[in-house]
């Protein structure tokens, strides 16, 4: 068994990354930008960027237990143990989502508001 390598290096405590994929809909959605923090240590519940060997960044919520935890996504059976294969770069401290898009104006629908 080879050991895990890790790629990603955060350049700055605090980046943007995209999101790819759907499974954290509706929190997180396909196209949405989130700042991560590496500076802060992931809480019960907190959404997270890990990175997964073999799997690359991921953004899933965290949930911890005594051997280490896991990483979950919320509307799919996906989850990775955090181990050796494993870690988590960041919290995740807000969602961007893109303005005056086909997603935003399905998202937004008979509820969209005038700004002036």
């Amino acid at each position: 068994m080879t050991a895990p390598t890790f790629h990603f290096r955060a350049q700055h405590p605090r980046f943007l990354v995209g999101v790819d994929g759907d499974c954290m809909e509706p929190l997180i959605r396909h196209g949405d930008r989130i700042e991560v923090d590496t500076t802060l240590i992931p809480a019960y519940g907190d959404t997270v960027v890990a990175e997964v060997s073999g799997h690359g960044l991921l953004v899933k919520r965290y949930e911890p237990a005594p051997a280490g935890g896991w990483i979950v996504a919320i509307n799919a059976d996906i989850r990775f143990p955090l181990d050796a294969h494993c870690r988590i770069i960041g919290v995740v401290r807000a969602v961007l989502r893109p303005l005056d898009t086909p997603a935003s104006r399905r998202y937004f629908g008979a509820h969209e508001r005038q700004v002036s």
